[in-house]
């Protein structure tokens, strides 16, 4: 075959690419967020569904950016249909504002805003912040208790514990499991703290009352709790 040959099979190849648009997208690996919210953001106009723009993104790793993504992949099925593979990221609280309620991660970024509750996301109580704005770090004014909260919430991750609700009122740390209250102070030593929970959980009886976690008493070789009257 003739360079000339090889060239214009190319170019044809390419116009082809160019003019050939993506109509069906099988969207995968999704928990929380829709199908469609996914794919209005991937093609925002007509060019985007571009099947040679797609290749090119997809040779070079050009990812756009989703808020509520960690990372996703596309593979080309056909001429005219695409998978899109998605790995969401992981909320690690959320706060209200607004009558809204604003999911976060573990770098404390706003990923998503909603008026449901979403399942096993811990609500956290006691910041102070002016405003929220989604793929936007939380604006807290005490930026130290929201690092140690931060820090909290990765260790409550960690050791799988199923949290209600954070308080960091006061600068003070409290989580609440059940009908239990735990108070963990200022955020000292809070890793061994949350690994000490995590032995005491399986004997923990679902007891209205405040574990003091603040102090551990060495006379009685552990935390001291105390019932609701």
């Amino acid at each position: 075959m003739s360079v000339l040959l090889i060239v214009i099979a190319a170019v044809s190849v390419a116009l082809s690419y160019k003019l050939i648009k993506v109509e069906t997208v099988e969207v995968k690996g999704l928990v929380r967020q829709n199908h469609e919210t996914v794919e209005r953001i991937l093609f925002e106009d007509n060019t985007d569904r571009s099947m040679m723009r797609l290749f090119i993104d997809k040779l070079l790793g050009r990812n756009k950016h989703i808020p509520f993504v960690e990372e996703y992949e596309i593979e080309i099925v056909s001429m005219k249909e695409i998978e899109v593979t998605v790995y969401e990221k992981s909320i690690t609280g959320y706060v209200i504002c607004m009558e809204r309620n604003w999911y976060f991660d573990k770098d404390g970024l706003i990923v998503e805003c909603t008026g449901e509750i979403l399942e096993g996301i811990p609500y956290i109580s006691g910041l102070e912040f002016d405003y929220v704005v989604v793929d936007e770090k939380l604006p807290v004014e005490n930026e130290d208790i929201f690092d140690k909260l931060l820090d909290l919430t990765q260790q409550i991750e960690k050791y799988h514990i199923e949290v209600n609700h954070i308080d960091a009122d006061d600068g003070e740390l409290m989580i609440q499991i059940g009908n239990v209250r735990i108070e963990l102070g200022t955020g000292e030593e809070l890793n061994g703290k949350m690994q000490d929970l995590n032995d005491l959980l399986p004997t923990m009886e679902d007891v209205p009352g405040v574990l003091d976690m603040t102090v551990y008493d060495v006379n009685r070789k552990g935390y001291s709790f105390k019932k609701d009257n």
